[in-house]
């Protein structure tokens, strides 16, 4: 590096060699070229910054890459009308309760964390069709295990909790809904409700407000079920998922 250049970006150099991620480094790198003065002298210095911002960027997108093919796979494609994901620590009877009411035999056993990955099964009661999916066990303190869970019931409709009824069940439930909440997933909080009653005439008729959706978007989702008049009503503030 050459000797000549200004004290405050021979400081920002030392912040690039203490950078501890790709994307510190880059950002510390951005930072420095700024500073760098445009002449001749520093010529070699610039390009060889600007390389250094290539390779980073391009490891940052295939770390993205990376994790956005993860979190794909980790999620369970939706069946059936709705989806319910199975949610507890271990020896709380998830797999049990999935093999009682469905034909799929889950593995059930005393010994912990048999569960390994997510487990769908189709549960058919009074015309409805529920897939259920058996996750594994949440683990205390965190980790890939419990991200894969939590992916999973941000993007399921409904979520069961499992707790052991032999065990202080009160002080179980609240700890598994602070493991949820911290993960930023809402239990028992309902921010809108749509009701949709069918009719014979008169097309789709909205009552209540709903967030980043036109009436165009309803009616076609609508029309998807073969619903072609109907009443949607809306409470409290619903983004309608499509």
């Amino acid at each position: 590096m050459p000797t000549n250049l200004p004290a405050e970006a021979r400081a920002k150099w030392v912040k690039v060699m203490e950078a501890k991620t790709p994307e510190e480094k880059l950002r510390a790198l951005e930072e420095f070229l700024s500073l760098i003065p445009k002449h001749k002298g520093t010529e070699k210095l610039r390009a060889h910054v600007k390389r250094q911002m290539v390779r980073l960027r391009e490891e940052i997108e295939r770390k993205q890459r990376k994790q956005s093919r993860r979190r794909e796979g980790e999620l369970v494609a939706k069946e059936g009308d709705i989806q319910a994901v199975l949610i507890g620590y271990p020896n709380t009877g998830k797999s049990l309760f999935t093999s009682l009411l469905t034909n799929v035999k889950a593995i059930s056993t005393p010994t912990p964390f048999e569960t390994r990955k997510p487990q769908p099964a189709m549960l058919f009661c009074n015309g409805i069709s529920v897939q259920l999916v058996d996750t594994p066990s949440l683990v205390e303190g965190g980790g890939r295990i419990n991200s894969v869970v939590f992916t999973l019931a941000r993007n399921a409709d409904v979520i069961l909790l499992f707790i052991d009824a032999l065990i202080d069940p009160l002080a179980q439930l609240k700890k598994l809904v602070q493991e949820l909440e911290g993960a930023r997933i809402k239990v028992g909080r309902f921010e809108g409700l749509v009701r949709v009653k069918k009719k014979a005439t008169g097309g789709i008729e909205i009552k209540g407000e709903v967030q980043r959706f036109s009436k165009a978007d309803v009616e076609k989702f609508l029309k998807s079920y073969g619903i072609y008049h109907a009443e949607v009503e809306v409470e409290g503030r619903s983004s309608w998922r499509i």
